[in-house]
């Protein structure tokens, strides 16, 4: 009989959300870049068990990536597609204050995981997201 292996002190073990977190749909019945950012970022801290520290990170970078499609005119996850996240990746290296590799990498992972979470949930199709690789960082 194989021997089963106990997780980590501390370890969590993966978990998935069930699509009652989108049971309460904004009013408008369309699912929002903001409405599935809020439920992301409670399952980051519930299930997850995220540090205060990393979930202001996660909270900061999506806003910013909230605010980049509200200037598309974008509101809704599921109008989003792979060439719009890697415009957004390049608007966060080539805006009036670059970011440096590593935070755009850091924003960029952030936005995958709302992506992914979002496909798991069956918020969206497909996670678009996923095909967005993240910048390498330069040779020195």
């Amino acid at each position: 009989m194989p021997r089963l292996r106990r997780p980590m002190h501390g370890a969590r073990a993966p978990s998935r959300t069930s699509s009652a977190s989108f049971r309460s749909m904004p009013p408008s019945g369309e699912i929002t870049i903001e409405h599935v950012t809020r439920r992301y970022l409670d399952h980051l801290s519930v299930e997850r068990g995220l540090s205060s520290n990393t979930l202001s990170a996660y909270r900061r970078d999506l806003q910013r990536y909230a605010a980049w499609h509200a200037e598309k005119a974008t509101a809704s996850l599921n109008a989003v597609d792979s060439e719009e996240v890697s415009d957004f990746l390049a608007s966060l290296r080539e805006g009036v204050e670059p970011l440096a590799t590593s935070s755009a990498a850091r924003v960029l992972a952030a936005v995958r995981g709302l992506h992914r979470f979002a496909a798991r949930d069956g918020v969206i199709e497909a996670d678009v997201a996923a095909q967005v690789h993240p910048p390498r960082p330069s040779m020195r």
